[in-house]
């Protein structure tokens, strides 16, 4: 669970209203479960309540409402980062001492749909 910022938690919920960000239909089904959708693809959808917990679910695919494994909260956040701007404050601060990822050269992703698994999409390792 993240201990959200006020503007955060105040934006997530102004999405769950309605009120913006929900364009798609995995926004429509996040709201349904009071979250936002930081990451869909087939078979599971990412979603992350104004109380800072971290949720999977696929109505589709018959994946019912559970807790997101805390591994990958980072790798939602950053999925999030894509979809909500807005969320980029949640991601942690390049320390002085990190280095440049050297799997992916600091791009992040390893193609457009699969984050760099050693530097979990941030581009840097500590």
């Amino acid at each position: 669970m993240l201990n959200l910022p006020a503007n955060i938690k105040e934006r997530i919920e102004q999405c769950v209203a309605g009120q913006a960000d929900a364009a798609k239909t995995i926004d429509e089904e996040a709201r349904s479960h009071g979250a936002i959708a930081l990451m869909g693809t087939i078979g599971v959808i990412w979603g992350l309540r104004p109380d800072g917990t971290f949720w999977q679910f696929d109505e589709d695919f018959g994946l019912e409402l559970a807790p997101l494994p805390t591994e990958l909260e980072l790798e939602a956040i950053v999925w999030g980062t894509y979809r909500h701007p807005w969320l980029k404050e949640l991601l942690p601060g390049r320390p002085a001492t990190a280095t440049t990822c050297p799997f992916c050269n600091g791009q992040a992703r390893i193609s457009p749909v699969f984050l760099c698994p050693t530097c979990r999409g941030l581009g840097w390792v500590a």
